[in-house]
């Protein structure tokens, strides 16, 4: 039976962060939502400001979430952010908590609902939605990266959040339910089928249930990703391979786009929320988008000297092309499980 045809409308919200503090319990956060989008892949940048001098190619995007190269199995995917744990944890502030307050906040949890966070991290997402639960509700946060489970397992037990389980679980294979709430926040281009995979997450929310996936808005932080990638290929002699995950990336980077996939789930009533953040960039939070993210992966088989190079490099091609603040926005997707949409 062909899923039933869905409702789209799109929403969008502009909100500019002018700090780096994050919302955790009831402290009120001047930045409720943030996000860091997908940068350009190695191409010359296009005169004028904030360019450089060089000339324009076409862009191909690297995700920063996603490591470079080939899909990996599971395990691979886990360990590269387990690698990052003690950066990804500094960056969190910054960028990764604000990202999961305004996913929370687009999905409006409630108290008493029962929540399933795939590919949580260290609980950006998770913990605002165990706040937003209440002790009455329950959710169940799950990853593959031990190390950043071990951060949330810290951060809920920080919070006396004893309803919040923070589960080394692969988000494909999960099968509990059912859920009020499932969301993904930056880990759909990390699923090896992310139409299956997804499908099956929304499968997993009661009739009446919200599916929402937060990804990265096509356009933002590109010239920081080409200067990385410039960096890298002139340190490796070689351009860093194009991600597989790219096409998922593009296929879901815009409000339009992104609105027509959820509802191509079966999911009806789909909103899609646009989350704009203008980042203040100096050196050593430009070195930290890089190593405490999946960024980290481009720098993999490189000895400390060659990383420190490329350290170097990057910076100064930032300071050279004028790149000090980065706009960095995303999308929050939120649809509605109707009857026939059913996990496979």
């Amino acid at each position: 039976m062909a899923p039933p045809v869905a409702k789209m409308k799109t929403i969008v919200i502009i909100m500019t962060c002018r700090d780096n503090e994050a919302q955790e319990g009831g402290r009120r956060s001047p930045c409720r939502t943030a996000g860091l989008a997908e940068a350009a892949h190695p191409r010359r940048h296009a005169g004028g400001a904030g360019g450089s001098r060089m000339g324009a190619e076409s862009p191909a995007r690297v995700n920063p979430t996603h490591r470079t190269g080939a899909h990996m199995e599971p395990s691979g995917i886990g360990a590269v952010f387990d690698r990052a744990g003690a950066d990804f944890a500094r960056l969190a502030p910054h960028l990764w908590d604000p990202i999961g307050q305004a996913t929370v906040d687009a999905v409006g949890v409630r108290p008493g609902e029962r929540v399933l966070d795939a590919c949580c991290g260290a609980g950006g997402s998770a913990v605002p939605a165990a706040i937003a639960t209440g002790a009455q509700g329950r959710v169940d946060a799950i990853d593959l990266a031990e190390s950043l489970l071990a951060q949330g397992r810290e951060r809920a037990s920080a919070h006396g959040l004893a309803h919040l389980r923070f589960i080394h679980a692969d988000a494909t294979r999960w099968d509990a339910g059912p859920y009020d709430v499932a969301m993904c926040v930056l880990g759909v281009f990390m699923l090896p089928d992310m139409d299956a995979a997804c499908a099956r997450l929304a499968g997993a929310v009661r009739p009446g249930g919200r599916f929402a996936v937060t990804t990265w808005a096509g356009g933002a932080l590109e010239d920081f990703g080409g200067a990385l990638a410039d960096a890298v290929r002139e340190e490796r002699g070689a351009q860093p391979a194009s991600p597989a995950s790219r096409g998922s990336v593009t296929r879901i980077d815009s409000e339009s786009k992104l609105g027509a996939w959820l509802a191509g789930l079966g999911l009806g009533d789909v909103a899609v929320t646009r989350v704009p953040l203008e980042l203040v960039v100096d050196e050593e939070l430009a070195w930290l988008l890089v190593v405490g993210s999946g960024f980290r992966g481009m720098l993999d088989g490189l000895d400390e000297r060659a990383v420190s190079r490329v350290q170097r490099t990057l910076l100064d091609a930032l300071d050279e092309r004028g790149i000090s603040t980065l706009d960095a926005t995303t999308l929050v997707g939120v649809g509605h499980r109707q009857d026939a949409t059913a996990a496979s």
